[in-house]
Parts: C-alpha cells; structure tokens; sequence
C-alpha cells in the first residue's frame, strides 16, 4: 500500500520529535560531565585549547599562527601549524565567530571578535 505525502510528513514529524526529545535528554545527561567554556562550546583537542587563550586575554592583540604556535608549545600542547590554522578559521566562521582573520603583509593575522 502507498502512503500519501501527508502520512508520510506526519512520520517524519513523529521522528523529529522523537529525535529532538533524544538529543535534549542526552545534553541534559552530559552537561554536568563535560567541561563548557563561556561560549558554550567544549572544550576539547586544539580547538578547546585555543578557546581557552581567548578566554584568557592572548588574543586582545592581534595574534599569528606561529604566535599561537608558540603559545600552545610553551604550555606543552603542540599541534601542527595546519591543524591550529584550521581551528583558528573554524572560530572566525559562524555559528562560533570569536576570531576576527585580518590580512597584514601576506600573513593571516587573529584578534578578538568585539
């Protein structure tokens, strides 16, 4: 039997709200175990690292990738310069856009988005 197209869009709300149900119970059973940071992301891996230099002031300055190097090197966190540049434009995108990317002489260059 062929179910017409508003059986079939009732299903597809049955699930999403199913689904929404689901995924609200799961963050509500993992919001006390994982650690957020002020911007409500986790943080976790060199995206998490870079997070928290924001929180701490590093970027109110404008801010190279060699400088974030440096600075996650001297804290005993080293990542490749391909993976902290990623991380980096990941932040200035949305829905996440704490970093602001300016071009200075041929170099991308990282601030605090105000």
């Amino acid at each position: 039997m062929k179910k017409s197209n508003i059986e079939i869009i009732r299903e597809i709300r049955l699930l999403l709200n199913q689904l929404e149900i689901n995924v609200q119970r799961d963050q509500s059973d993992l919001g006390t175990s994982k650690e957020k940071s002020i911007s409500g992301l986790e943080k976790k891996g060199c995206m998490g690292l870079i997070i928290s230099l924001i929180e701490e002031g590093f970027f109110d300055t404008v801010k190279s990738v060699n400088q974030v190097d440096d600075k996650l090197k001297k804290n005993g966190d080293p990542y490749s310069k391909k993976v902290i540049s990623m991380d980096l434009l990941r932040l200035t995108k949305s829905p996440r856009r704490l970093l602001r990317r300016l071009k200075q002489e041929d170099k991308f260059m990282y601030i605090k988005q105000k």
